[in-house]
């Protein structure tokens, strides 16, 4: 094949704007993105402070300082406040139950099902129904 003039055009630069050999076209590379809203609010709330409560130094974060001063400003009935925290006290409370009852689930003994005789199963089925067998 036979090699390429240095004719100019499209993918083929003049020969004295081409980059020379080890370096590259873009020295200060590509610029890094401007972090979202959300990044700067989550890196914000993230944040450690370090505050005075009955005399003694405690660490927590700005997001647990804004809850607090929610919470303080809903018991001072601010209603918006309260429509605020009541929602989130319920959500909470909710997911509390639920881990609560799957720890409790997770306590009681399982039968090996694999094991039981018809018998058993039938029992153990009216059982899990609160259904006396005589009654059906």
């Amino acid at each position: 094949m036979a090699k390429r003039s240095h004719g100019v055009g499209y993918g083929n630069p003049p020969v004295h704007s081409r980059f020379k050999p080890g370096q590259s076209g873009n020295k200060k590379g590509r610029p890094k993105a401007s972090p979202s809203m959300a990044d700067m609010v989550y890196k914000e709330l993230s944040e450690v402070q370090t505050i005075e409560k009955d005399g003694e130094k405690i660490r927590i974060t700005v997001l647990q300082m804004v809850v607090k001063q929610l919470i303080r400003s809903a018991a001072k009935s601010n209603a918006r406040a309260l429509l605020t925290v009541i929602p989130l006290y319920e959500e909470g409370l909710a997911r509390r139950r639920k881990a609560d009852e799957a720890a409790i689930a997770a306590k009681i003994p399982r039968p090996d099902l694999s094991k039981m005789s018809p018998e058993e199963l039938t029992q153990l089925y009216f059982e899990t129904l609160n259904i006396d067998r005589r009654q059906s």
